[in-house]
């Protein structure tokens, strides 16, 4: 059946408008607020007086109300605006109107967010019209998939996508704010700085690469404190780093800032600050009294001071929180042999070998506390002990040859002494005993081999 004459004539002007605004419609779309430094567009002219933001706005709006009218017309209703403008433009089969509505279809699609794989979609097709599309559009999805890509999880994707928004338009501050945000979404924390810094570079009123920067780079400082605190190579950088995180600048938690304190105290320690030392563990302590940790650096921190009393104290506290700490009878071993109990100190080096059969020290310890008591058998059998586990360590076999020269065996505390010198020929103290018992005439074996 023959259409009316009224309505082929109307289909002819609305596809006469179509045919024009069907190209209108490929830089519609709302993107976000974009200032390209003052820069024009080289074929976009109408940007003069208008942002980005702003013409995208008016455009959409302008072609979507066309598309409304030349539809209605072909149906032969009255020209009477929607109160919803978000309304869909209706499709009817083999239409030109109904292919200038998908295409504001796929728009919104790419432009949503509720649902992803639409979205992906959306802008696909919208990337797909090629030389169709405006530079500014094709740009603008690129950008829209890849937040889709993000979403999904598909990292490589989405910082294919900004990428190639980046390389349609330089300036597009959006697109470095969005393979900025997939960096850090797979931890890249100094990609993803460089990103922000750049797209707020870009474009000053972009306030959310703004934000983003700030709380990325305090987050990155924190973390640089965190690791600057908890290390103990560099003693200046873990003060600095510890009193950042005590000072509370990062917001910490009561734990976090115990280690802090923990952290700062055996930097003061190993610094030789036993005064500041004791006060942070202590500090620590009052922020976590059942760290054990803290209780054996205040008790190391009195040892050093020479306060033995305070600190067996100490370790005693940590042994009931931390009973199977080798390291702790060890000290504590350590303590009571300074106090001339040597009974009292093998006892805690029996534990701490107990507890850790492999550690040289405890074995060390024990030996001198048996060559303490005259037991020079005992003592060899550790120092051996010792030097199996340790045998890059000069001071076992001079103290080895102690025990051996006690014992009357010369010709074997001989043989360790230049053992301790052939280790390490600085040593003095194994040179003074090596020439006590070989005469001044006498080189050791490291002396004869340097010609000396």
């Amino acid at each position: 059946m023959s259409l009316p004459i009224a309505i082929v004539t109307a289909l002819l002007a609305a596809v006469t408008l179509l045919s024009s605004a069907a190209e209108a419609c490929l830089s519609c779309q709302y993107v976000p607020p974009v200032v390209h430094s003052g820069e024009k567009s080289p074929k976009a002219k109408h940007y003069k007086k208008h942002n980005k933001e702003k013409h995208y706005q008016r455009v959409r709006r302008k072609t979507r109300k066309t598309y409304k009218r030349a539809n209605k017309a072909a149906k032969g209703e009255p020209e009477t605006e929607s109160p919803d403008e978000n309304n869909r433009v209706e499709t009817t089969e083999n239409s030109s109107i109904s292919v200038a509505g998908a295409q504001v279809d796929i728009y919104d699609d790419c432009e949503q967010i509720k649902n992803v794989g639409r979205k992906i979609r959306g802008c696909t097709q919208i990337i797909e019209l090629g030389k169709k599309g405006t530079p500014e559009v094709r740009t603008w999805a690129f950008y829209q998939r890849a937040r889709g890509h993000r979403e999904k999880g598909e990292y490589d994707r989405a910082i294919a996508d900004a990428t190639e928004a980046i390389a349609l338009d330089p300036k597009y501050s959006w697109a470095y704010l969005e393979r900025g945000q997939t960096y850090e979404h797979e931890g890249k924390t100094k990609q993803a700085i460089a990103e922000y810094r750049k797209a707020f570079e870009i474009d000053p009123s972009n306030q959310q690469a703004k934000i983003n920067l700030d709380a990325l780079t305090a987050a990155e400082a924190q973390a640089d404190w965190y690791s600057a605190c908890d290390q103990s190579e560099d003693l200046d950088r873990a003060l600095r780093g510890c009193t950042k995180i005590i000072d509370g600048e990062g917001g910490e938690t009561s734990q976090r800032k115990a280690d802090a304190y923990f952290n700062r105290g055996r930097a003061y320690y190993n610094k030789g600050d036993n005064k500041r030392a004791i006060v942070d563990y202590d500090k620590a302590i009052a922020l976590n009294p059942k760290g054990a940790d803290a209780y054996v650096g205040r008790g190391l921190a009195y040892q050093k001071k020479g306060d033995l009393e305070r600190a067996i104290a100490d370790y005693d506290l940590a042994i009931a929180l931390s009973p199977k700490y080798a390291p702790t009878y060890n000290n504590r071993g350590l303590a009571y042999a300074s106090k001339g109990n040597d009974e009292r100190a093998i006892a805690d080096y029996d534990k701490a070998i107990a507890l850790d059969p492999k550690s040289a020290v405890a074995h060390n310890n024990r030996g001198r506390a048996y060559y303490n008591k005259g037991d020079n058998e005992r003592a060899i059998a550790d120092y051996d002990q010792a030097i199996a586990l340790a045998s890059t360590d000069a001071r076992l076999y001079n103290a080895r040859g102690d025990a051996y020269k006690k014992k009357g065996d010369k010709e074997k505390a001989i043989a360790d002494y230049r053992k301790a010198l052939q280790v390490d020929p600085s040593y003095q103290d194994a040179k003074i005993n090596l020439k006590a018992l070989v005469g001044a005439d006498t080189k050791s074996e490291g002396e004869q081999r340097s010609g000396l």
